[in-house]
């Protein structure tokens, strides 16, 4: 066989392979909807103009009230999506407030966890009681989170949220947090809105970037293992407006010194 041919043999090889990533990247992502998903509820979007943590409240609020409709109709496969949604808003709305609203954030998270593993275990009625619970206490966080506004996460904590999953304030996902930059010595999050990764999570197919102050976001619990969550306190409820609409209403946001943070700003993370 000549030198040629081998030449064209090995070309075509590498036309295939990276065609099939890109194909299986596809599937994963119609098939999971990660990192990409619809908003899990049609109730109405949260304005990004108000306080983002009690945005973030109203959005988890409207997530486990989806969650319990979805519960009341039957078996919970359904509802099982928007349960852990609620969850996910509900652990980075302790990690960001205090007070009355921590304890609200709390009282949901508990309840939600708890129904999670009543669904488990196939009591749907008792996973209903559960989210209807944590749906109430979510909607008292919105008030009493309402005056709370969080800062940007320290220097020295940043790294912990490389790659990060991004989700709107009703905990469904739609995209990364790529780092934390500094920019003008200000914080700067890079973030990838949409798109997805082959299977072996090389390539990243798809997607915007954009960047925003840091101080714009809710920053989640950081962990050694499993899954951190940072949320963009919008909502979304299609792929194809979501860019737009998630860097306008990231944009109206307070900065954070216009919440005054300083000497006399809550401890990160809030007690």
């Amino acid at each position: 066989m000549s030198k040629t041919r081998k030449a064209l043999i090995v070309a075509a090889m590498w036309v295939m392979g990276l065609t099939m990533l890109g194909l299986l990247g596809w599937v994963v992502q119609v098939r999971d909807s990660t990192p990409v998903e619809a908003s899990t509820t049609s109730a109405a979007g949260v304005d990004g103009s108000q306080a983002p943590l009690a945005a973030l409240a109203r959005g988890g609020s409207a997530s486990a009230r989806t969650a319990a409709q979805d519960l009341a109709q039957g078996p919970g496969s359904k509802a099982s999506h928007a349960l852990e949604a609620a969850h996910r808003v509900s652990e980075v709305g302790m990690e960001n407030s205090w007070g009355l609203a921590k304890e609200q954030f709390t009282i949901a998270e508990k309840q939600l966890l708890t129904a999670m593993e009543s669904l488990h275990d196939g009591r749907t009625s008792g996973a209903y009681a559960q989210v209807r619970a944590a749906a109430t206490a979510l909607q008292r966080a919105t008030t009493a989170a309402a005056g709370q506004h969080p800062a940007a996460p320290p220097k020295v904590a940043r790294a912990g949220y490389d790659s990060a999953d991004l989700l709107n304030a009703e905990g469904s996902k739609i995209g990364l947090v790529k780092r934390i930059e500094t920019q003008g010595g200000k914080p700067v999050a890079v973030l990838q809105i949409g798109g997805t990764k082959d299977l072996f999570g090389v390539l990243e197919l798809g997607g915007k970037q954009i960047e925003v102050p840091a101080e714009r976001l809710l920053w989640g619990p950081r962990r050694s293992l499993g899954y951190v969550w940072v949320v963009a306190p919008t909502t979304a409820t299609d792929s194809a407006g979501i860019f737009a609409g998630l860097h306008r209403a990231l944009s109206a946001l307070p900065l954070e010194g216009e919440y005054g943070l300083g000497d006399s700003s809550p401890p990160w993370p809030p007690p």
